[in-house]
């Protein structure tokens, strides 16, 4: 009988060993890929960024998802085609702000197609012979979509009187 029964424990604890080095595999193949997504998100919010300093109204528009709404640091709510006359407004006018972001930290939702992008968003602006520096924080939700990240909806808040 004991031969028997420490056969039994032995196939037991073989069994939980195996089964815990396929469910490390599959976490490790999981933040991997996430890695992955999360370096993807971050170089669309930069080449986007790069896009809003250059003025380059057809490249910011290729992240947007046509139900894509922002809700500015004032609480207006803005569609795509709003937020894309602004940029043409800021052409004509010959605006050259620099838009840049920092402590940028990536979420990823419902099996890795949602992500929320959030930090730091800086906008400096001349104005009157000197630079207007507006600090926010941000929120972005991308959705993947036949294989392809678009920005559905931002979010801004102003700090104001802020060192960070």
């Amino acid at each position: 009988m004991k031969p028997f029964f420490f056969i039994a424990i032995l196939s037991h604890i073989l069994c939980l060993v195996s089964c815990e080095k396929k469910q490390l595999n599959s976490n490790n193949t999981n933040v991997m890929k996430a890695n992955s997504l999360a370096e993807e998100l971050l170089q669309i919010e930069k080449d986007r960024l790069d896009a809003i300093n250059q003025l380059d109204t057809t490249q910011y528009k290729k992240w947007l998802n046509p139900e894509f709404e922002m809700i500015d640091s004032n609480g207006k709510l803005i569609n795509v085609s709003a937020l894309i006359q602004q940029l043409k407004v800021r052409i004509s006018a010959g605006t050259l702000e620099k838009h840049f972001t920092k402590s940028t930290k990536v979420k990823l939702f419902n099996e890795q197609r949602v992500a929320v992008v959030q930090g730091i968003y800086t906008i400096e602006k001349p104005q009157n012979k000197g630079i207007v520096v507006l600090t926010m924080r941000y929120s972005d939700v991308y959705a993947k979509e036949q294989n392809q990240w678009t920005l559905i909806s931002s979010q801004f808040s102003r700090i104001r009187n802020s060192k960070i």
